[in-house]
């Protein structure tokens, strides 16, 4: 069903559902029914089936079991940062080992220039 809507010789804005077949001519002849009647029946229908005692029971145990479930996401998100923090300081350290090793190797060709250079 679709939504419609038309306007009176009067100025009245009136709502409808058409059936999609209807209303693209394809065959269709069920007529267009007034909002208010398929929107009440809507309502009244889920009153009925859904807002009674045993469902919002079977409702509310389904929730209550999918709270107690074990959430996986936290957990694995949690090793994530501590695998990206460790690679962090991982890279980190071998930054300044390759530094100091490069200042050791300057450090290193200053003395022996000095120690040729007789001082």
């Amino acid at each position: 069903m679709i939504g419609e809507s038309g306007t009176s010789h009067t100025g009245d804005k009136h709502y409808y559902y058409k059936c999609a077949g209807a209303k693209r001519k394809l065959g269709c002849k069920k007529k267009s029914v007034k909002k208010d009647f398929i929107e009440r029946a809507a309502v009244i229908l889920t009153v009925n089936r859904v807002l009674r005692d045993e469902e919002i029971s079977r409702i509310a145990d389904s929730i209550l079991a999918l709270q107690a479930g074990e959430d996986t996401t936290i957990p694995a998100l949690k090793k994530q940062l501590a695998d990206t923090e460790r690679e962090i300081e991982n890279m980190l350290w071998r930054v300044l080992r390759l530094a100091f090793a490069d200042f050791a190797e300057f450090i290193f060709h200053i003395l022996l220039k000095q120690r040729k250079a007789g001082l």
